[in-house]
């Protein structure tokens, strides 16, 4: 176990960020969160392939169809709801925090992560005046998410000894104007769990999917459209519970479905 230790507090000496400039010019900020899910957790062999070998940002082939002005990939390799942010000097939501503002000034900022990677997400976007986190089933509050508090090291001695107002950030959206789009699969239970905490709020502009499993809960061939959203739109989508499969088509029109599709049909032949 020492081993896959030693070999993330030496990728944390390193950036664990990407900034990517397009020649755009829309004053569009996107902030992509990595989620826990980055590689499997604990295991040396996935952390190498992932992490050293790919150089695996979440969300990096998946992107916003409006092409944003400026592109921040971020990613936490100790997988705990960046807690120790993201590198061995951003080691801080504050400083996090600040990092982000400091790039971001001047441009209108949207995040998007899921999960873990929604719960920073959100953080960020509400601290930075963003104009939208797009949240799929992030969290918003990490004492009220199952075991993890006590099972995570990281988490458990942030909370005995640090400030707590990021664990229970779901207390301080009230006072923020950013719009939350919370895409979640309505029948986890974590993830009720986590919308019973939220969901009278003003902020949140909730689509439900009619599925249990935990994450992104429509599929790929939709989201960039998705990540192009804007208020207006997703008061359209949002309300009542949908099939994933209604949903994504929905979303991403049926002739990128029938691209998505055609696609997967070609791979399982040839396999």
């Amino acid at each position: 176990m020492n081993d896959i230790y030693d070999l993330i507090q030496a990728e944390y000496e390193k950036y664990n960020y990407k900034i990517e400039y397009n020649s755009c010019k829309n004053g569009l900020a996107y902030i992509y969160c990595s989620s826990n899910a980055l590689y499997e957790k604990d295991n040396l062999q996935s952390f190498e392939d992932k992490i050293i070998k790919e150089d695996r940002y979440e969300w990096s082939n998946l992107r916003a169809d409006c092409k944003p002005e400026i592109e921040i990939f971020i990613r936490d390799i100790w997988l705990s709801w960046y807690v120790k942010g993201i590198n061995s000097r951003i080691n801080t939501y504050d400083k996090l925090i600040d990092f982000i503002r400091s790039i971001t000034k001047g441009y209108t900022i949207r995040c998007v992560g899921a999960s873990s990677g929604g719960f920073i997400g959100t953080i960020l976007a509400m601290e930075l005046n963003a104009e939208i986190s797009y949240s799929f089933a992030g969290q918003f509050s990490l004492s009220h998410h199952f075991d993890h508090l006590k099972q995570n090291p990281y988490l458990k001695e942030y909370c005995t000894t640090g400030e707590k107002k990021y664990i229970e950030y779901y207390t301080r959206i009230p006072d923020s104007s950013t719009n939350i789009f919370y895409m979640f699969p309505n029948r986890s239970k974590q993830n009720q769990e986590q919308y019973e905490l939220v969901k009278t709020m003003d902020q949140l502009h909730t689509i439900k999917i009619d599925i249990d499993e935990h994450g992104v809960a429509i599929y790929p061939f939709a989201l960039p459209k998705y990540l192009s959203y804007n208020l207006h739109q997703i008061e359209k989508l949002a309300g009542g519970s949908m099939s994933k499969m209604n949903a994504s088509i929905k979303i991403g029109g049926w002739s990128n479905f029938i691209r998505w599709a055609t696609k997967k049909i070609l791979k399982m032949i040839k396999r």
